[in-house]
C-alpha cells in the first residue's frame, strides 16, 4: 500500500501551490516553505522563494513604507529647494544613492516573491510565472523609477544654466514609485490587518488617508509652486538682484510694488518675504500658501505673478478645489456611519420620541418610557442580532452567544445543562427590562406570553388573597427569585394551566431581567428535546410545589437557603426614587459611609458646579492666558477666580474618591472605596493632577526674569477640557427635563463646538502674535510691519489701533478666526511671521474641518430634524408615485390623496409595534391604554376586558373615514370601532319584482360602539354579514382585521366570552326582528329620540365636515 502511494503522489502533479512542509529538510533563511509538488513546469522543489508569510517580506514592506515616505517627502522638497551644487554638498545625495540601491534590489526581490492569485486564492511560487506576471507588470516602471537619472544627466548635459536643472526636474520621476508601492504593499490587506490587529474603526481608518492626502496634496503644491518661481524662472535671479517684484512671486513678496496702479493709491511697503529665510522658512511660506488655497481662504499676500505660475496654480486649484470638495464629502459619509452604533441608539431614539409626540402621551409617561428605552438600547444590541448570527458558522455563532451568556447574565441555571445550540439560539431573542422596586410583573390569571430570567436584582413570587367583600387581604409568600433564577414558565408549558398564571410576581429592589416570548421558546425547545425535558421538570416540580402550598397554606414553601438578604420594608424605603436610571443604591439594603451616590442630591449638585468650571475654562483661561500679560493679570480679578476654580478642582479630587459610579459593562453601582479609588487613580488621576496643579504661580516663581515664559503654562490649564466627557449627563438630563428633540441637541453641540474652535483660534493667533514673538514691542515701536501681524495691521493696513481694549482685540481676533473658518478671507489680517503662517497652517486645517463637519452635521440633523414629517411625505410621495403610474383619473387622484393625508395624521407612520414590543409589559399596557382613551373616547368594547387584550389591540387598529350614505362590504374580514360619527344599521328589502324596497331600520351605531364580530365569530354566519351599515354623517372607524382578533381573543379568553355573548344576543335580536317584521326592535334609543340628537349635534356642527376636516376629502376637484 505505501509503494502504491508513493507510485500515486509521483504520478500525479497538485495544479495548486501550497506553503506547507513536504519533507524533513529545513528551508534556507529566505524561503518560507519548500512545496511538497510543484506545477507541471518542475518535479522539485523550488528553491530561493519567498512566500508571502515569511518575515522577510513583512520586513521587506516595512522598508517599502519607509522608501515610500522618502519619496513622498524629502525627494521634492530637496528637488525643489536645493540647488545642484548645494545638493552634491549636501548628504541627500548620500540618501538618494542608498535609495536607488534599495530599488535595484527590489527589483530582484520582486523576481523571487511569490505571489496569491486572487481569482483562485492559491499561492503561485513557479519562477517562471513570477517573472512574467512581473514583466508584463511593473517592470518596466520600476526600471525606470530606480534608474540614477540624476548621475547621468549631470555628466553628460551641457553646462547651460538651464540645462542644467534637468538632474532636478528628473528627480521628480521617482514620485511616479508612489502608486507602484502601494501596489505592492497590498494596501487593502494592511487595512484589513489594522482593523484585526487594533479593532480600528473602518471610517478612522478613511478619515486618516483623507488627511493623507491633503497634507500630501499641499506638500506638493507647495513644493512646485517654489520651483515654478524660482527652477523654472529664468528671471529668478535677475529679478533678485535688480529688485523687480514683476519676475517672480517671491520678487513681488520681498520688495516694494512698482505697478502703475500701486503707485497712484500710495500705498505702503509690504514686505512679507525675507531673503535671509532658511530653506524650512521658506518651505513653510510655500506650505501656507498651498493651504490658504486649498482651503478656498485666499488672503492674497503671496500671489502668482509670471504666466507660467498663473499656469500652475490653475491646475493647482482645480486639485486643490478638488480634494476639498472630496474631504467634505468624505467627512459626511464618514459623519454619517463614524459610530453605526450610537447613529443607530438615537435614531431609534429620536423615533421613540417621535411617536409619543404623535400619539401625545402625558410627559410623565414619555419621561418613563424615554428613560426605560434608553436603557433598554443601551443593554441590547441596535443592530439585527439574528441576521448577524445567521451569517456566521455554528462554532462562532455558539462561541458569541455562550460568551454574551456569561458576561451578560451570570449564574444562570437555566442555561446549565442544555445544548450550547439551544443557548446560541434563545440568546439571541432575550428582551432586556428594567424594572423598579414593587413593579408587578405577572399577575395571577393574566394570560402567559413569555417567561423571565432574572439577570440581577430580588423579586417576590406571591399568591395575592381577596376577603369576601372583595377587599385585596394580605398576600401569601410563596419564594423569592435571585440572579440567575427564571420564571414564567409553567403558564407555557402545561396544558391545564391554559397559559394562565398561577403566582404573581413582583420586584422587591431595582431588577434587570431577560424576557423571552413563547414563540421563540417553542421553536428552540422544538430544535432541542432534551432542554424540552429539563424545562418541563421544573415546571412539574413547581406545580406540585404550589398545590401542596395551597393545601397547607404554608408560605415560603419553595423558598430555598440563600445567603442573600432580602430587604425588609425598610430598606425598600430607602431606595433611589425610580425616576433614576440606575440600581439600588445598594442592592443588599447596607450603604458603605462616606459614599455619594449618583442619585445623592449633592452629586446632582457638584455636577452643576463641575458643568460652570468647564465653562470657564473653555472661554475665560484662554481669554485671561492670551490677552493678559503678568501685571495685568496679577491686577485683575481673574487672579481670585483661578484660585478659586484651583481649589474647586481639589476639592473635586476628593469628591471623586468617594462618588460611587455605575460600571458601563453591567449597569451595576460600584460603591467599595477601594474599587473607586482603583478606577479614578488608572484613569483620571493624574490628568487631573495636571490640570489642578497651580502651574502659572509655579513658573511665576521658577522663571522670574522671563516675563513672557509663565504664559505657556497657563495654555495648560486647558487640559481641563476633558472633563467634557460628563457633559453627556446633562444632555440626557435636557433630554428628559425639556422634552428637546435629540437633533436639537445635536446641532446646539454643534453650533457650541464651532465657537468654541473660534474661540481657541481667535486667542491662539493673537498669543501668537505678541507672547511668542520676541520682537513684538520693537517692531511696534519701530513701525516694523514685518514683525508681527498686529503691526502689519496697524502700520500697513491701518485696520488695527493701539488704543484697542482687550475684548475689541479680542473681537478683531475672533473675527479673523471666524473668516478662515468660512473660508472667506478678506485679506486685511495675515500672518507674517513664520510661527503665524504654521499656526495658520493648522488652524486652517482644523477650521476647514470643522467646516465641513458642520456641513454634514447640519445636513445629517436636517434630513432627520422631523421624522415624522419625513416619513409623512414620504409616505404621501410614494401615493402620488403609484397613482401616477396606474393612471387613475385626476378626480380619484384627488380624492384619495386628500384621503391619504388625513389617514396619515390620523395613523402613527412608525412601527408601532415593533417600539411597543421593546417596552416592558406595564409601560405598554399604560400606552395603549392612554392612547385608546384619547383616540377613542366611550367605548365599550373595551370595557371589563383585561388590559393585555387592549395593549394588543390597540396596535393593529386601523383608522378608516366614511363620507354620507357609503355602505360597508358584504364579506366579513374585519370588526369596526366607531371613533366618531353616526351610522345606521338596516336590512334591505326587495319587491317580488326584484326592485330596491324600504329599508328595515334595525339600530343607529354612535360613538364607542362596535359592530361586524358577528360574521367573524359565529360558524353558522360563515363569514357572511347579518345586516347592512351605511354612514349618515362623515364617521371616523377603526377596522381590525380577522387575524389579529382571533389572536387576542386566544390569548385573553374571558374577551371572547364578552365578544361572543354580545355576537349571540345580537343574532337573537336580528333573528326576531326578521319574525316579527318589526322595525328598531334592538335600537337602545327611540327614533325619534335620535332624530333630536342627530338634529341637535348637526346645529352644534359637532360632526360638520368643517370641524375634523373629511367633507371635501371625498369631493371631486
Amino acid at each position: 500500500m505505501d509503494a502504491s502511494m508513493r507510485s500515486r503522489s509521483r504520478g500525479s502533479v497538485s495544479s495548486k501551490v501550497y506553503p506547507v512542509e513536504a519533507s524533513g529538510l529545513r528551508d534556507p533563511w529566505w524561503c518560507c516553505r519548500r512545496r511538497a509538488a510543484n506545477t507541471a513546469f518542475e518535479t522539485r522543489p523550488t528553491r530561493c522563494i519567498i512566500y508571502p508569510s515569511h518575515w522577510f517580506r513583512s520586513f521587506w514592506g516595512a522598508v517599502n513604507i519607509g522608501l515610500v515616505i522618502y519619496v513622498c517627502t524629502i525627494a521634492p522638497y530637496v528637488v525643489a529647494f536645493y540647488s545642484l551644487a548645494e545638493y552634491e554638498e549636501s548628504s541627500w545625495w548620500v540618501s538618494d544613492s542608498i535609495t536607488d540601491a534599495l530599488y535595484v534590489v527590489d527589483i530582484v526581490v520582486r523576481f523571487r516573491s511569490a505571489y496569491i492569485d486572487h481569482k483562485t486564492g492559491d499561492v503561485v511560487a513557479d519562477p517562471r510565472k513570477i517573472a512574467l506576471r512581473y514583466i508584463r507588470g511593473w517592470f518596466c516602471f520600476d526600471v525606470f523609477a530606480a534608474f540614477p537619472w540624476n548621475t547621468v544627466f549631470t555628466h553628460y548635459a551641457s553646462s547651460t544654466s538651464r540645462v542644467m536643472q534637468y538632474p532636478r526636474l528628473f528627480r521628480v520621476i521617482r514620485l511616479t514609485r508612489i502608486a507602484k508601492i502601494l501596489r505592492v504593499l497590498e494596501v487593502q490587506a494592511l487595512i484589513e490587518f489594522c482593523e484585526d490587529k487594533f479593532n480600528l474603526n473602518r471610517n478612522y481608518i478613511v478619515v486618516s488617508k483623507l488627511l493623507l492626502s491633503i497634507v500630501l496634496v499641499a506638500h506638493f503644491t507647495a513644493c512646485g509652486f517654489y520651483a515654478m518661481g524660482t527652477t523654472m524662472n529664468t528671471n529668478y535671479d535677475v529679478g533678485l538682484v535688480e529688485g523687480d517684484p514683476t519676475t517672480s512671486w517671491i520678487a513681488y513678496a520681498a520688495f516694494t510694488k512698482k505697478s502703475y496702479l500701486l503707485t497712484l493709491l500710495q500705498l505702503n511697503e509690504r514686505r512679507i518675504w525675507k531673503l535671509t529665510y532658511s530653506k524650512p522658512e521658506m518651505y513653510l511660506t510655500s506650505l501656507y500658501f498651498a493651504f490658504t488655497m486649498m482651503a478656498t481662504v485666499g488672503f492674497g499676500d503671496i500671489i502668482p505673478v509670471t504666466i507660467n505660475e498663473r499656469i500652475y496654480i490653475i491646475f493647482s486649484m482645480v486639485i486643490s478645489a478638488g480634494i476639498y470638495a472630496f474631504m467634505i464629502a468624505s467627512v459626511s459619509s464618514s459623519v454619517a456611519s463614524m459610530n453605526v452604533t450610537r447613529n443607530r441608539y438615537f435614531e431609534r431614539l429620536n423615533e421613540v420620541n417621535a411617536y409619543m409626540e404623535s400619539r401625545d402621551l402625558p410627559q410623565s409617561l414619555q419621561l418613563r418610557t424615554r428613560r426605560y428605552y434608553r436603557y433598554f438600547l443601551q443593554h441590547k444590541t441596535v443592530y439585527d442580532e439574528s441576521r448577524i448570527l445567521e451569517d456566521l458558522s455554528t462554532t462562532l455563532r455558539e462561541e458569541i452567544t455562550d460568551h454574551y451568556i456569561r458576561m451578560t447574565i451570570k449564574n444562570i441555571t437555566f442555561f446549565q445543562d442544555v445544548p450550547k445550540g439551544f443557548t446560541a439560539y434563545i440568546a439571541v431573542h432575550l428582551k432586556p427590562l428594567f424594572l423598579p422596586p414593587n413593579t408587578t410583573v405577572i399577575k395571577m390569571g393574566d394570560y402567559a406570553s413569555e417567561m423571565f430570567i432574572v439577570a440581577r436584582g430580588v423579586l417576590q413570587v406571591y399568591e395575592p388573597k381577596y376577603l369576601k367583600t372583595g377587599e385585596e387581604a394580605e398576600d401569601v409568600e410563596i419564594s423569592f427569585l435571585f440572579d440567575g433564577d427564571h420564571f414564567g414558565e409553567m403558564a407555557l408549558l402545561l396544558e391545564e394551566q391554559k397559559g394562565q398564571r398561577t403566582a404573581s410576581v413582583r420586584s422587591k429592589i431595582y431588577c434587570e431581567l431577560h424576557a423571552l416570548e413563547y414563540k421563540q421558546l417553542q421553536t428552540g425547545l422544538a430544535r432541542y428535546p432534551s432542554a424540552m425535558d429539563k424545562l418541563m421538570r421544573v415546571a412539574l416540580q413547581r406545580k406540585i410545589l404550589i398545590t401542596n402550598l395551597r393545601k397547607t397554606k404554608i408560605t415560603n414553601l419553595m423558598s430555598r437557603p440563600s445567603s442573600k438578604v432580602v430587604p425588609s420594608n425598610g430598606d425598600e424605603d430607602d431606595a433611589p426614587s425610580p425616576v433614576m436610571a440606575y440600581w439600588g443604591d445598594d442592592p443588599h439594603g447596607t450603604k458603605p459611609v462616606g459614599i455619594l451616590f449618583p442619585t445623592h442630591r449633592f452629586r446632582v449638585f457638584w455636577d452643576t458646579v463641575n458643568l460652570v468650571l468647564l465653562a470657564y475654562v473653555c472661554t475665560i483661561v484662554p481669554y485671561v492666558s492670551s490677552f493678559y500679560s503678568i501685571a495685568d493679570y496679577q491686577m485683575s480679578q481673574w487672579v481670585i477666580a483661578d484660585y478659586i476654580t484651583d481649589v474647586l478642582y481639589a476639592m473635586d479630587i476628593i469628591i471623586t474618591f468617594r462618588s460611587a459610579y455605575v460600571d458601563p459593562k453591567t449597569g451595576d453601582i460600584i460603591s467599595s472605596p477601594t474599587a473607586i479609588a482603583r478606577a479614578y487613580i488608572s484613569r483620571w488621576l493624574a490628568l487631573d493632577l495636571f490640570a489642578t496643579f497651580p502651574w502659572d504661580t509655579f513658573f511665576r516663581y521658577v522663571l522670574e526674569s522671563r516675563t513672557h515664559a509663565t504664559q505657556i503654562p497657563r495654555l495648560l490649564r486647558v487640559t481641563r477640557l476633558t472633563r467634557i466627557a460628563k457633559i453627556q449627563t446633562l444632555v440626557e438630563f435636557c433630554e428628559d427635563k425639556l422634552n428637546i428633540n435629540r437633533n436639537y441637541i445635536v446641532v446646539s453641540k454643534l453650533l457650541l463646538c464651532i465657537l468654541l474652535v473660534a474661540h481657541f483660534t481667535a486667542c491662539g493667533f493673537y498669543f501668537m502674535g505678541t507672547t511668542m514673538n520676541s520682537n513684538y514691542a520693537a517692531g511696534m515701536a519701530s513701525h516694523d510691519e514685518t514683525s508681527s501681524w498686529i503691526a502689519y495691521a496697524t502700520h500697513s493696513k491701518h485696520i488695527w489701533s493701539a488704543a484697542y481694549s482687550k475684548l475689541e482685540m479680542y473681537i478683531s481676533s475672533l473675527y479673523f478666526a471666524f473668516t478662515m473658518m468660512a473660508t472667506v478671507g478678506f485679506g486685511d489680517f495675515v500672518p507674517v511671521t513664520i510661527n503665524e503662517r504654521l499656526y495658520t497652517i493648522f488652524g486652517m486645517v482644523i477650521s476647514a474641518g470643522t467646516y465641513a463637519f458642520m456641513i454634514a452635521s447640519v445636513s445629517s440633523s436636517v434630513a432627520s430634524m422631523n421624522v415624522t414629517r419625513n416619513r409623512y411625505f414620504e409616505r404621501l410621495n410614494e401615493l402620488n408615485a403609484y397613482m401616477e403610474s396606474r393612471g387613475l383619473p385626476a378626480s380619484l387622484q384627488l380624492r384619495t390623496r386628500r384621503y391619504y393625508r388625513y389617514f396619515l395624521q390620523r395613523k402613527t407612520v412608525y412601527d408601532e409595534s415593533r417600539i411597543l414590543e421593546d417596552l416592558s409589559t406595564t409601560l405598554r399596557e399604560e400606552i395603549t391604554d392612554h392612547y385608546i382613551r384619547m383616540t377613542i373616547k366611550n367605548i365599550t368594547f373595551f370595557q371589563d376586558v383585561p388590559k393585555g387584550f387592549t395593549a394588543y389591540i390597540a396596535v393593529y387598529l386601523k383608522p378608516l373615514f366614511l363620507s354620507p350614505n357609503s355602505t360597508m362590504g358584504d364579506y366579513g374580514s374585519e370588526m369596526f370601532i366607531v371613533a366618531r360619527g353616526v351610522l345606521q344599521v338596516y336590512e334591505p328589502t326587495h319587491t317580488p319584482d326584484g326592485e330596491e324596497g324600504d329599508d328595515i331600520e334595525i339600530s343607529f351605531l354612535l360613538d364607542g360602539d362596535h359592530f361586524g364580530e358577528m360574521a367573524l365569530l359565529l360558524e353558522e354566519q360563515k363569514g357572511k354579514r347579518t345586516a347592512c351599515v351605511r354612514a349618515k354623517i362623515y364617521c371616523e372607524l377603526h377596522a381590525l382585521e380577522y387575524k389579529h382578533l382571533q389572536t387576542g381573543l386566544t390569548r385573553y379568553p374571558s374577551a371572547m366570552d364578552k365578544l361572543m355573548g354580545v355576537a349571540l344576543h345580537r343574532k337573537a335580536l336580528v333573528t326576531n326582528l326578521r319574525k316579527t317584521k318589526i322595525s328598531n326592535l334592538i335600537t337602545h334609543v327611540q327614533k325619534k329620540t335620535l332624530d333630536k340628537r342627530f338634529k341637535k349635534l348637526a346645529a352644534e356642527k359637532r360632526f360638520g365636515a368643517a370641524s375634523w376636516g373629511l367633507k371635501h376629502m371625498f369631493q371631486g376637484a
